[in-house]
């Protein structure tokens, strides 16, 4: 959960779910 906030709140720009699945890869 925390690092799917800071993904939103660090990627506005581009798509928070792509960016959270990378991380989470």
């Amino acid at each position: 959960a925390v690092e799917m906030r800071w993904v939103d709140t660090y990627f506005p720009f581009t798509n928070p779910s792509f960016e959270l699945e990378i991380f989470f890869q």
